[in-house]
């Protein structure tokens, strides 16, 4: 089915015309979607909260 895909190739390695002729193929195979399905809004940001304080998410790497 994915014909012409070169096994192992990394995103830098694909022309954005192949690309775009890769995804063009993959959506035409595809059933259309069932109409229950709806596409979400992106979630909501929450309040910023300043840069000293406790509640704030702090990542993993960093103290």
């Amino acid at each position: 089915m994915l014909d012409g895909v070169r096994e192992g190739s990394q995103f830098g390695d694909v022309n954005e015309p192949e690309a775009v002729a890769l995804v063009e193929r993959l959506v035409a195979c595809c059933p259309p979607a069932s109409p229950r399905l709806r596409i979400l809004p992106p979630p909501r940001a929450g309040p910023r909260l300043p840069v000293d304080d406790p509640r704030r998410p702090r990542h993993p790497d960093r103290s």
